[in-house]
Parts: structure tokens; C-alpha cells; sequence
């Protein structure tokens, strides 16, 4: 394995942990959302949608697709 692979293997576990930690946050507020407030449907679209994003960008790889697009 070369330097460069190393990096760029650390680099990636670094950017899998803090999609995990912004997952886990996300997901602690829209339990607080749905416990505290009578009608949470309004505040909890967008967190959902921020979570189905992080999914999707990172563990479903579109930004990846994207990039390899754009380099064709």
C-alpha cells in the first residue's frame, strides 16, 4: 500500500465517522422533535430530508457517481 493510499483510506474513515456523528445528531433531534412538540410533522421534513441525504452522498456513493461523470 502506498502513502497515498493510506491517506486517502484515512480520509475516507475520517468523512464515515462524521456522517455517522451528524446521522446520530440528526437523529437525536427528531426524537426530541416528535416528544416535545404536538404537531412535528413541519419540523421534521427537513431532518429527515438531511438524513436521506447524507445517506445517499455518502454510503450510496452519488457523489462519487457525479465526480466519475464529470471526468468522462
Amino acid at each position: 500500500m502506498t502513502t497515498e493510499d493510506k491517506k486517502g483510506e484515512k480520509s475516507e474513515w475520517g468523512t464515515g465517522w462524521k456522517v455517522f456523528a451528524a446521522l446520530v445528531v440528526l437523529s437525536a433531534l427528531e426524537i426530541a422533535v416528535t416528544l416535545t412538540i404536538a404537531n412535528p410533522l413541519p419540523f421534521l421534513t427537513p431532518l429527515v430530508l438531511a438524513k436521506a441525504g447524507l445517506i445517499i452522498w455518502y454510503f450510496m456513493r452519488l457523489g462519487n457517481l457525479a465526480d466519475k461523470e464529470a471526468t468522462e
